[in-house]
């Protein structure tokens, strides 16, 4: 996923790569990849329910094989941001009522199209 420049920030460490489970791993690259989970699924040679369990951390042991994380380097405060928001289980409809920011802001803020810093603030209250 391509990132405007003007975007990406100062990148405050929310989230180190080390402690994100193999299924954030999985998610963030397929996201940085731009594509979708079908996909992800397809290049992988797997069914598509199956990786979706991957990147939930529910993953049948027949199909480990298929699934080692890359390497990501740095997360972008957004892809934090959004890491954060699904460990706590918050939909963007939560999101939205507690910081007042309309869904569609909320997804460019997370896809890197907006700028992260109402996000950052929020997380790192």
């Amino acid at each position: 996923m391509a990132t405007h420049p003007d975007f990406e920030g100062i990148n405050r460490v929310l989230i180190k790569t080390t402690d994100l489970t193999n299924g954030e791993r999985l998610r963030i690259f397929r996201r940085r990849s731009d594509m979708t989970q079908a996909e992800e699924a397809s290049r992988r040679k797997m069914p598509l329910g199956a990786y979706k369990r991957a990147e939930l951390d529910d993953t049948p042991e027949c199909w480990l094989s298929h699934l080692v994380a890359p390497g990501l380097g740095r997360l972008h405060d957004f892809e934090s941001c959004f890491v954060l928001r699904k460990r706590s289980a918050m939909t963007l409809d939560d999101l939205s009522a507690k910081i007042g920011l309309s869904k569609w802001w909320l997804c460019l803020i997370e896809q890197g199209r907006a700028p992260a810093a109402t996000l950052v603030d929020y997380w790192t209250k």
